[in-house]
């Protein structure tokens, strides 16, 4: 299973053809993602509060095969939980992988391996990712592990489990024999890097998704095919930083993330077509940003992705830069960062200032370190959230057949619903995922307060909009 967190139509297609003039560098040229060729349908992502799903929700669509409230991890809208496609395949001695950009105890990994009312609940459900003993986990979050508000220290309890623990990009590398099984990598304190900033060597030893969904395949494979018990395996792969480079209205941090996210799909299928036996699908849990590609008078036929190469940095990176260089202007940032040919602007540079001043919402000072990006590319956002569009979706299996129950425009769960019948699971096994895994697992406080992102309800419409 993969995701491209918050991919929605839009943002595709500017990974598209910002691939196409990296290629061409021209935006003549016609290109063609390795993904599209896979296109089956598309996707309803609406939850049952909301019109506009989140990250939870929506993965736990794709994990049990159920709609949610936004902020579910693994529970239903009564706030039992749901047995997920990753424990039951446990059950049936499949091997099991998360693999994500994001912290491992992020919305979309959690929902496969963690039940708890509220995804903000992430050190919680690190203490799940142990219970359920995820075979492979690759991502960032570290801080969840380790710097936790109870002082345990999850990684070297995952060790005393007999778990391999990895931190860099060489470590991941030196894995490969099967007895490297089960494996935590966590390669950040917090979300891993935008691909940008990692290839312009801003972080030192941390891999990319591409590495990590290699090693977790080959992880999984030597691990199946050394233990005569187990058969096949579930991996989900998230390209999670798509979204959060949107969120922060940065172009340049989410379009070469997507770029990698098709590499991916390319290296995953590649595999897959290598066997016999193996269902690849992939889809995003929504689309974020409101992307628009074209802004301006009427008379304005036009966007430019040329200009996403103009910037060396992600807004987020510059930030950060900022505030461990006390003393630099927003000039200066533009100057170190950034070339373009129309000069950022007296205005433009106020404009974080204000933002600065302010302080508060982290992402305002992002979104407008972005802004002159997005402007020079004729590219314009209508909210720093999620919207609420259908998003496409792909599919590989060595019978096309298998994909059919995709095609067209079909609900979420159907996702969900897909991964379950590949894998042969009934109503018989989901019983057996409660009286047998979930009695292991703590049962965390099923009142824990709401998080802003699953609050109210899509039944709640005001008689008048300003």
């Amino acid at each position: 299973m993969m995701v491209s967190d918050g991919m929605g139509p839009s943002t595709l297609t500017m990974i598209r053809q910002t691939k196409g003039y990296l290629k061409y560098k021209t935006i003549d040229s016609e290109i063609e993602l390795d993904i599209d060729h896979y296109k089956v349908g598309s996707s309803r992502t609406y939850s049952t509060n909301s019109l506009v799903t989140d990250s939870a929700a929506g993965a736990t669509c794709f994990s049990c095969a159920q709609k949610t409230y936004n902020g579910a991890i693994g529970v239903l809208s009564d706030k039992t939980w749901c047995p997920t496609v990753l424990e039951a395949a446990k059950l049936v001695k499949m091997k099991t992988g998360l693999v994500a950009t994001s912290r491992i105890t992020h919305a979309t990994p959690a929902s496969f391996a963690s039940h708890v009312p509220n995804r903000d609940q992430e050190e919680d459900i690190a203490v799940h990712l142990l219970q359920n003993r995820v075979d492979v986990m690759f991502g960032g979050g570290r801080k969840m592990f380790s710097s936790r508000k109870d002082k345990r220290d999850l990684v070297e309890e995952f060790k005393k489990n007999g778990y391999s623990f990895v931190e860099n990009e060489a470590q991941l590398s030196a894995l490969g024999a099967k007895d490297n099984v089960p494996v935590l990598g966590l390669f950040s304190s917090s979300h891993m890097s935008f691909k940008i900033d990692r290839d312009n060597g801003r972080s030192p030893g941390q891999p990319g998704l591409l590495q990590m969904a290699e090693k977790a395949i080959q992880l999984l494979s030597r691990a199946v095919d050394s233990d005569s018990d187990s058969d096949g395996f579930f991996l989900l792969i998230e390209g999670s930083r798509i979204d959060q480079g949107e969120h922060q209205n940065d172009p340049v941090a989410a379009v070469f993330d997507g770029i990698e996210y098709d590499d991916v799909w390319s290296y995953v299928v590649e595999w897959a077509k290598s066997r016999d036996d193996t269902l690849v699908v992939s889809t995003s849990d929504h689309a974020t940003g409101g992307l628009s590609l074209n802004y301006g008078d009427s008379k304005s036929y036009a966007w430019y992705p040329h200009v996403f190469f103009s910037a060396s940095a992600s807004a987020e990176y510059m930030q950060k830069y900022r505030l461990a260089n006390p003393g630099t202007t927003v000039a200066q940032l533009y100057e170190k960062f950034t070339s373009f040919s129309e000069p950022v602007t007296r205005e433009e540079i106020e404009l974080v200032e204000q933002k600065i001043a302010a302080g508060g919402d982290e992402y305002n000072e992002m979104i407008a370190l972005a802004k002159p990006i997005s402007k020079r590319a004729r590219v314009a956002w209508t909210t720093k959230g999620h919207s609420g569009e259908d998003v496409h979706i792909y599919c590989y299996a060595p019978e096309s057949k298998a994909c059919d129950p995709l095609r067209g425009v079909v609900q979420n769960t159907q996702v969900g619903q897909v991964l379950a019948d590949s894998l042969g699971i009934n109503a018989d096994l989901l019983d057996r995922v409660k009286k047998e895994i979930f009695p292991k697992l703590t049962n965390f406080d099923s009142n824990a307060p709401a998080s802003f992102m699953h609050a109210g309800s899509v039944f709640d419409v005001p008689e008048t909009l300003e």
